[in-house]
Parts: C-alpha cells; structure tokens; sequence
C-alpha cells in the first residue's frame, strides 16, 4: 500500500499539501506539512489500515508517543526499537 503526502506548488512560495492513501489523494488543501502528517497518521489509525512495513516503526513512534496513544511504559523500548530500525539499512 502507498501512503503519504503529495506537495505541489502553487504560485511564489505557497504549497499545496495532500494526503495519500492507497495510491489515491484521501485529503485535499491540508494547512502545511505538519498537519499533513498528523492528518495522514490520523487516517491511518481512524481506518485500521496497517502501516507500510518500511515505515512501521515511524508511525509506532508517532502514534504512541507524540499522539500519546498507547502504554506509556512502552516508550522507552518502543523508541529504542524505532531507532536500532532506522539505522539498518532496508
């Protein structure tokens, strides 16, 4: 499955942000890439889809400790995990 955010330009330094969804735009006219993100985290967990398995511990870490959803306890082993991940190469 293809998630993520498609930035387009639009005009002198104005951005157009979309989130993607299984290869289609889910959401147009996002404010700015941040919003963005929490949108397309948002949509990922609202609908129960299963995250990408390259960036499965990407939104681990999003969703349990910025979103604060989760066992706070987690948190110390979940982020160890993310980061050991993230230095492997895929």
């Amino acid at each position: 499955m293809d998630v993520g955010i498609l930035i387009i330009p639009d005009g002198d330094d104005a951005l157009d942000y979309y989130v993607v969804l299984e290869e289609q735009i889910a959401l147009r006219d996002a404010v700015d890439l941040p919003h963005a993100a929490a949108l397309l985290v948002g949509l990922i967990f609202a609908l129960n889809i299963d995250y990408p398995k390259k960036l499965r511990y990407t939104f681990e870490v999003i969703q349990k400790i910025f979103i604060d959803l989760g066992d706070p306890a987690m948190y110390p082993a979940l982020f160890i995990q993310a980061v050991m991940m993230s230095s492997q190469k895929v």
